[in-house]
């Protein structure tokens, strides 16, 4: 049984505790179970409290008939406060004959005081240019979230040369607004960030100097309107040689079969979304 904490003071938010517990236990040989309750924190930063652009434009006579052209406004503010996470881990390790192990990992989290955009009342500005509104969304927390899900860890020595390793992950998320919350951002804005699935296979192969490894993934898709990217399959490669001095040298190649992929769409303001590129590259190290 063990704890602490980390204890940390801002300028934003003032102190700030995060405490851990953790129980580990082997009750025969090889089995080990352990169980983990955490609090972290986001705490805010300048960001939050300072920021100031225009991230959207509303055609005139759009509000009411006669309104001016106005600009969506995304502001900072002092009210915001640190995001909370109350996080429960469990798991289990099995052996595989002596050959391997299977780990078997549960978690629950528990999200308070999550970031919202809240709308404010329109106001007019006549300084600059043509007179326009302004529609500003000041920073808020009044969002909560919930995230609950497994990972699945195999480890299997085939051979003594031989190495197999699999994963899968399964995520549940569900993000829910405050009742006194008025933001546009719908319920499950979070949600359609991270895939519900993930499986992954890697394979090992060592025999004199050479090393050979490869390695699969499967991610399930995300869901539109946005970042609305499919599920993908991609592969990964290593072919390496070492000679007894302890030089290497190795060619890899990452995002082996497609020439580029989505991944992920940023929420950040002015972000462009990219692509993750197919790579080829050789590699020289050396070591003693």
């Amino acid at each position: 049984l063990s704890g602490g904490t980390k204890l940390e003071h801002n300028s934003y938010s003032g102190w700030e505790w995060q405490p851990n517990l953790s129980l580990w236990f082997a009750p025969i040989d090889d089995v080990s179970m352990w169980a983990a309750v955490s609090r972290a924190v986001r705490t805010p930063s300048r960001g939050d409290q300072d920021f100031h652009a225009a991230v959207g434009a509303i055609p005139s006579d759009s509000l009411y008939s006669g309104a001016p052209e106005a600009v969506v406004a995304l502001l900072g503010g002092t009210e915001v406060v640190a995001e909370n996470l109350l996080a429960i881990d469990t798991g289990l390790r099995l052996p595989l004959g002596g050959r391997g192990f299977v780990d078997v990992t549960w978690f629950h989290y528990e999200y308070d005081d999550v970031a919202t955009h809240e709308p404010g009342f329109p106001y007019t500005i006549e300084d600059r240019g043509p007179t326009h509104l302004v529609v500003p969304l000041y920073g808020a927390n009044l969002a909560q979230a919930t995230a609950k899900g497994m990972e699945i860890l195999l480890d299997w020595a085939l051979t003594p040369i031989w190495q197999i390793r699999g994963s899968y992950t399964y995520l549940d998320l569900d993000t829910r607004l405050d009742a006194e919350s008025l933001a546009t951002t719908a319920d499950g804005f979070y949600e359609n960030d991270s895939p519900t699935h993930q499986v992954g296979v890697r394979s090992q192969l060592s025999r004199g100097p050479w090393s050979l490894a490869v390695s699969g993934r499967w991610v399930a898709q995300l869901p539109g309107p946005l970042p609305n990217i499919p599920s993908y399959l991609d592969a990964n490669g290593r072919l390496a040689y070492t000679w007894p001095s302890g030089l290497e040298v190795a060619i890899s190649g990452a995002n082996l079969l497609k020439s580029s992929h989505r991944e992920a769409v940023s929420n950040s303001v002015g972000a462009v979304p990219t692509r993750v590129p197919r790579e080829i590259f050789v590699s020289l190290g050396w070591r003693q």
